[in-house]
């Protein structure tokens, strides 16, 4: 049986390298995925990363702005389905 869209360990989905937190935000819109990025950000260690899963159709857009505002390095964005894949690295401003 397929995986449910949205999940980071769904078939052909990319596997980040190395400890990377996964925050869901599917089914939520702007500005919700980008305070719960900048939750989970807070808590991490400068170049620790975390990928967000997002279907908002502003996301890549919104993160793009939102990582060089805040000191964070956006690291790619791909789509899986619906899904956008948003891959961070925390910054040193946090």
């Amino acid at each position: 049986m397929p995986e449910p869209a949205g999940r980071s360990d769904a078939p052909g989905a990319p596997a980040p390298a190395g400890n990377v937190e996964t925050v869901d935000t599917v089914g939520l819109r702007c500005p919700l995925p980008l305070f719960h990025a900048r939750e989970a950000m807070l808590d991490l260690e400068e170049g620790a990363r975390i990928e967000v899963l997002t279907d908002d159709p502003q996301a890549p857009s919104d993160f793009e702005q939102w990582a060089r505002k805040n000191g964070h390095t956006l690291l790619s964005i791909s789509t899986h389905g619906l899904t956008y894949h948003v891959l961070l690295a925390r910054g040193p401003e946090g």
